[in-house]
């Protein structure tokens, strides 16, 4: 190495720590004086702060002061992983659970517990698993024995302490394996925001970014009734300039998707800095994320669910009486969105809108025998050469509330329908391509509201779509000429993201734009947690021949682990 020019040594190292993972390029620091000075500043942009770190049963090496002192003034951002932590209230509310453990588990039972309690009354008996069943509780639970929320809360306030330089934080909040609701989130979010609006006044850089993934929508509304808890998003949030959310939805056994919406759009209303704004919903038991990969039709029944039940898996748009920031970038992935709402999104963030990005979205959509009998009161793109009337057609719709509307990309627009009969009476929407080219829905989208002209319709006669609203009539023919075929990149969310040479960041990848975020140990941890629970599903099976009461507990067993989350793809 001695007999090479230095740049070449440092063009090699710099390299390396580009292709490398973060593990490798902290080994390789300490190989050499000259190999720390130059991996160093790139090995500390991000510091990590998850539970095996914090927890007294683990060997990782916990996180110390004078470490801290050392690197603060290179870390740029904090990654919280709190994904391991179970949800165990017997710390917290043994009284309230001592009639459950003593009395016959049975199905009510089951999802009345917390995470842990469930677990224990399903392995209850089987030798092989009492082991991981004392570890729930004593390692993976908020506890004495493992760490506490104040042991918690006492880490990140001392890494933001001495990192003062830190503008970007990543929280994963964990999610149940079994069950829907997970208490642990609630009070490791709650934490994590105290300890970030609560930094050192003096040299701390402002919060610019913030990423929360795996929020449930009951957490939001626990949040914004606690006074203490709002004061602290209050004082956060208004230097944030961006914001990632991915939303864990709980449908009918959590809050209602209108209180869910009151806390989500308060929380956005105090984001005055914000430039870009990312909302993905991650559904959770009943229907999945919006209508599947295809982005073509979800259709529930009545048989399958009532209306009002189908309702609450929307996702709120903002009340009229909130104006919220108006952030030039906009994402939203997997949600149902009922026209109005997504319409009131629009109208909110549309004056200072640039860019659109949407993925996997769906507009809810009812039909009866005497209602939307031609599937076109709501549609993404909507009908050429025919007045809208008072029919909701969002392409013209967006274009007109997004004046500064410059770069919009889609994929996988579809249509989520609930049938009040038992037969569709029309599904024929605007999923076909009326010239005839084959193009889907997203790509129609797009063109329409970014003003580009459409070729004729299969018949030759040139197509136009028409504005709503009188005042915009002039946008059915100020169009941009079409320069040949449009490139699958510039009209496809998922296309750019492939091919893009420089794609916008994802800080749910990775926040400091190196190394991708992830904790090796919850991902060992996760990995093993999963592992013993299908271990004990499986013996739930084989004990289903012994009896009733085996295949009651083998009735449980289909589908309770659930899919893994948006924010891990």
């Amino acid at each position: 190495m001695d007999r090479l020019p230095r740049e070449l040594v440092e063009e090699i190292v710099l390299f390396f720590a580009h292709v490398g993972t973060k593990n490798d390029v902290l080994d390789k620091r300490l190989v050499c004086r000259d190999f720390n000075r130059l991996l160093r500043p790139l090995a500390c942009r991000t510091i990590n702060l998850d539970s095996t770190r914090l927890s007294r049963h683990s060997n990782f090496a916990k996180p110390r002061a004078e470490g801290l002192q050392t690197i603060g003034h290179r870390c740029k951002a904090l990654h919280i992983d709190m994904t391991v932590l179970r949800d165990d209230c017997m710390i917290y509310h043994p009284k309230a659970l001592s009639h459950h453990l003593t009395s016959q588990p049975t199905l009510t039972t089951f999802w009345s517990l917390d995470e842990v309690d469930t677990l224990n009354s399903w392995f209850r008996g089987m030798p092989n698993l009492e082991f991981f069943c004392l570890a729930l509780r004593r390692r993976y639970s908020f506890s004495e024995s493992a760490f506490t929320e104040l042991d918690f809360y006492q880490a990140a306030a001392e890494v933001l302490f001495y990192c003062r330089d830190i503008d970007r934080a990543r929280i994963c909040l964990p999610f149940p394996l079994i069950g829907v609701h997970c208490g642990a989130a609630t009070r490791v979010v709650a934490n994590a925001l105290k300890a970030l609006a609560q930094r050192p006044e003096e040299d701390s850089t402002p919060l610019r970014t913030l990423v929360v993934d795996g929020i449930a929508d009951d957490t939001m509304c626990e949040l914004w009734m606690n006074p203490t808890d709002v004061l602290n998003m209050q004082t956060l949030l208004p230097s944030v300039e961006t914001l990632a959310l991915t939303v864990r939805r709980l449908g009918a056994v959590s809050f209602s998707a209108t209180m869910f919406g009151v806390a989500l759009w308060n929380m956005l209303y105090h984001t005055a800095r914000m430039r870009s704004l990312s909302l993905t919903q991650w559904c959770w038991g009943g229907r999945p994320d919006a209508s599947g990969a295809a982005g073509e039709l979800d259709v529930t029944r009545f048989s399958d669910m009532d209306h009002p039940r189908w309702l609450e898996s929307r996702f709120p748009g903002p009340g009229a009486q909130l104006v919220p920031a108006r952030p030039a970038y906009l994402e939203l992935k997997h949600m149902s969105i009922l026209p109005e709402d997504l319409l009131r999104i629009a109208e909110a963030f549309g004056p200072a809108l640039e860019e659109l990005h949407m993925k996997n979205v769906s507009l809810m959509t009812r039909q009866s025998i005497i209602e939307n009998t031609a599937s076109d009161n709501h549609l993404w793109v909507g009908r050429p050469n025919e007045d809208p009337g008072p029919r909701l057609w969002m392409a013209m719709c967006f274009r007109a509330l997004m004046p500064k509307l410059r770069v919009c990309r889609c994929a996988h627009l579809g249509y989520a329908l609930y049938l009040e009969g038992t037969s569709i009476v029309a599904d024929d929407f605007d999923r076909a391509d009326p010239a005839g080219l084959g193009r889907s829905i997203a790509q129609r989208f797009v063109e329409v509201a970014t003003g580009l002209r459409q070729p004729p319709l299969s018949s030759g006669e040139p197509a136009f779509f028409h504005p709503h609203d009188a005042r915009f009539v002039g946008l059915a023919h100020d169009l941009e000429e079409r320069q040949g075929r449009v490139r699958i990149a510039d009209h496809d969310y998922v296309a750019h993201r492939l091919a893009a040479a420089d794609p916008p960041p994802d800080y749910r990848y990775s926040l400091d734009g190196l190394f991708r975020n992830a904790a090796a140990g919850s991902l060992r941890e996760l990995h093993y947690i999963v592992d013993k629970i299908q271990e004990g599903l499986a013996g739930m099976k084989s004990r289903a021949e012994d009896g009733a009461e085996g295949a009651a507990a083998a009735g449980l067993v289909p589908d309770l682990l659930p899919p893994n989350p948006p924010a891990a793809e």
